[in-house]
């Protein structure tokens, strides 16, 4: 019993077209995968760990500055105009808040020391600590 070459034909081109059609299905899924894929956000990290660590302006200046260093740990929030702050500084023996309306001198300084402490308003001798003054960017 031999087949004619009609139905040979037809038996192909039914097995041609289940190919293309498991072909155009599997290249949809995987668009799709690469699709959603790229659309999730990745997760948050749990621990952020730096030296330092400045949250940028629309200015592309820093406006928030974190930074630990061997002798003081600082935290700097600076305005908009990058004169105004408030700076915190801690240190070994001692902590300093300072409210500052320019890069020279604070306006409001407070520290407490191991043995006692001082609120003052500034004067030619108070300059903010290293730590305090933002890099120039």
């Amino acid at each position: 019993m031999s087949i004619s070459l009609e139905e040979r034909f037809d038996r192909l081109e039914r097995t041609n077209r289940r190919w293309r059609t498991v072909c155009i299905a599997l290249s949809l899924m995987l668009v799709i995968g690469f699709v959603v894929a790229a659309e999730q956000p990745p997760a948050p990290a749990e621990i952020i760990q730096a030296k330092r660590i400045e949250l940028i302006g629309p200015d592309g200046k820093a406006v928030i500055v974190l930074e630990a260093k061997p002798d003081a740990t600082s935290l700097a929030v600076w305005g908009p105009d990058h004169e105004h702050a408030a700076v915190l500084v801690a240190q070994r023996s001692k902590s300093a808040l300072m409210l500052m309306k320019n890069k020279d001198a604070p306006e409001v300084f407070a520290e407490a020391v191991d043995h006692g402490g001082r609120s003052a308003s500034p004067t030619a001798a108070m300059t903010p600590p290293p730590a305090a003054v933002p890099p120039s960017t």
